[in-house]
């Protein structure tokens, strides 16, 4: 990831221990900075995890699929947080489907294992879990193996898939009242919500759109291109 604080890129390998991995664009250097183990004394395992970046606060969210736990990076101590265990502990695939909603400060993560959609509140430490993955389509439910959070729109897509071809649906979700709930308050409630769109290479296709309201939260259902 690109943090354009300090312009350097940074990633996570493995070499001997877990390390993090600045690279200076400026200094044209790379500078290795050793994670240590998580909080079972384990090896921190994630070096080809997706992450979740917070500019905010200066930190990237990573799953180490390996033991089963969330870990949280700081980009200035260079130190790394075990934030605990994931649902359903851990897991053998490597591919994290997470994405950071930087509106409404939670972390998306889509198991496209198990299939089940989970948000994490790092305010209150709780995991929102096996939320709907039901659609406004009968029969249909969200399903992908990319995540794309826009902050402009505060919505996150989910899509594609596995050959041939990916699935024909964009699911997009648009959440609530984001994070700063209690234990005892129930959470923003989720729906998602789906649109089949088909164009040819070098054509278009009209975007129609609508809301609807659910428990604080709502969502929009465009009709989304898809490249042929």
């Amino acid at each position: 990831v690109y943090d354009p604080v300090t312009d350097t890129i940074i990633r996570f390998g493995y070499k001997w221990n877990a390390i993090a991995q600045v690279y200076s664009i400026s200094k044209n250097t790379w500078t290795d900075y050793p994670l240590g183990k998580d909080a079972l004394g384990n090896d921190i395992r994630v070096s080809s995890a997706f992450v979740g970046m917070d500019l905010k606060d200066r930190v990237i969210y990573v799953i180490d699929y390996s033991h089963g736990r969330l870990h949280r990076y700081n980009m200035d101590s260079h130190t790394m947080d075990d934030l605990g265990p994931i649902p359903g502990g851990p897991r053998h695939f490597y591919e994290t489907y997470i994405a950071w909603n930087s509106v409404n400060h939670v972390l998306y993560w889509f198991n496209a294992i198990k299939r089940t959609f989970n948000i994490y509140h790092p305010d209150t430490k709780i995991w929102q879990t096996n939320i709907s993955l039901a659609t406004n389509l009968p029969g249909i439910n969200a399903y992908g193996r990319t995540l794309v959070y826009d902050a402009h729109d505060n919505v996150l897509v989910l899509m594609g898939g596995t050959g041939p071809a990916p699935p024909p649906y964009f699911y997009i979700y648009r959440y609530g009242k984001g994070s700063g709930t209690s234990a005892s308050t129930p959470m923003a409630s989720l729906s998602f919500s789906a649109d089949k769109g088909t164009v040819v290479s070098g054509g278009s296709v009209r975007l129609d759109r609508k809301s609807t309201r659910l428990n604080s939260s709502h969502t929009d259902i465009s009709r989304m291109p898809s490249s042929a």
